[in-house]
């Protein structure tokens, strides 16, 4: 529902590179700290070595037919939405190619832990999760409610010295469905458990795009526009234009109420509606429905015109001190609160 990184993030090429050094340094750090073995009576390496080889020696083979694929470790932490998208893409059409990274990057002995993934993300996780709440990240990543539905808050907090993490790492790419993107930054979604572990899983509600709708859909990519190619909009049912009461609260009429989407492009629309219907978002909206009707009613309760009279008599200061008072609109939109977007939709529409 909302974009990973914030605008100035995608034309700051400097603050860019900078943060994928970050991340790189992180994971590389943890990478030669972990000793496996690619086969069962093979001497141990360091994990950091033996993925590097790996990508290196695919590169070598397909990397005339997979243009996008990383030359190295370090690239294919940081490929871009559009390079995940071009590279998933040939690795579900071509069997060959699957098969190479599948085997690459399957199963390896550790040290100490036994058989486990080559990528494995749970050896990351924490320090992921840490990562993207690190001060100079958090200026580029707005993490205040998940991503995908934007009715749950996640967060970090502080437990002693120790910082924690309340939200999940969703893979846009699942890790079970290719394990090449296990550690890829841009396939990251912070967002809450229930879309991510509850909800979507290793669902693909993208499994039939091609290329180009695949990286649009992306949370990471500059280009990932849900909040404009659909819009919330709270219709009434027909029995509601039966009822004789002249005067009503709509907030305790909910259930003359139906929550839509309204698709405001023809093709676009279509492939964000995919990822509403995956998360179930109209449905686990619909138990919110009477606090969106009790909006609606302040809203008619307190018009633009009743704002413009209270401040020809007490000053224009006092009646916008009055209006956020009732409203909290500059709360919400400047840091991005629950609900923010069916709350803004509902504004665009009265107004």
């Amino acid at each position: 529902m909302f974009r990973v990184y914030i605008d100035l993030f995608y034309k700051d090429i400097g603050q860019r590179r900078k943060f994928e050094e970050r991340y790189f340094s992180l994971i590389k750090e943890i990478a030669k700290k972990i000793h496996v073995k690619s086969r069962k009576n093979a001497k141990l390496v360091k994990l950091y070595s033996l993925i590097d080889s790996k990508i290196k020696r695919i590169y070598e083979n397909f990397g005339s037919y997979v243009s996008d694929f990383p030359e190295n470790f370090e690239k294919l932490l940081i490929l871009s939405p559009r390079e995940i998208a071009s590279i998933y893409i040939a690795y579900k059409k071509n069997e060959n190619f699957r098969k190479t990274v599948d085997k690459e990057f399957g199963m390896v002995y550790g040290a100490k832990n036994g058989k486990h993934l080559l990528l494995d993300f749970s050896k990351f996780s924490r320090s992921i999760a840490q990562f993207f709440t690190l001060p100079d990240n958090e200026k580029i990543i707005n993490i205040n409610t998940c991503f995908y539905c934007n009715k749950t808050y996640i967060n970090s907090y502080e437990i002693g010295n120790m910082k924690k993490s309340q939200f999940d790492i969703d893979h846009f790419i699942p890790k079970s469905r290719c394990p090449l993107f296990s550690l890829s930054l841009y396939n990251f979604v912070p967002s809450c458990q229930v879309c991510n572990s509850r909800i979507k899983q290793a669902g693909e509600y993208y499994k039939e795009c091609n290329e180009e709708q695949l990286e649009t859909l992306f949370p990471s990519n500059e280009n990932y526009k849900y909040i404009d190619y659909l819009r919330f909009r709270i219709i009434p049912k027909k029995i509601l234009y039966q009822q004789a009461t002249k005067s009503f609260s709509f907030s305790e009429m909910k259930d003359s109420f139906d929550i839509e989407f309204e698709k405001l492009d023809e093709k676009k629309s279509i492939l964000f509606e995919k990822e509403a219907t995956a998360f179930d978002i109209i449905k686990r909206y619909e138990y919110h429905k009477k606090e969106f009707l009790a909006y609606i009613d302040k809203l008619r309760k307190y018009p633009d015109s009743y704002f413009l009279c209270y401040a020809n008599i007490h000053g224009i200061n006092e009646a916008n001190n009055l209006n956020e008072a009732i409203f909290n609109k500059c709360f919400r939109n400047q840091e991005r609160q629950i609900f923010q977007k069916i709350y803004n939709d509902i504004d665009s529409q009265i107004e």
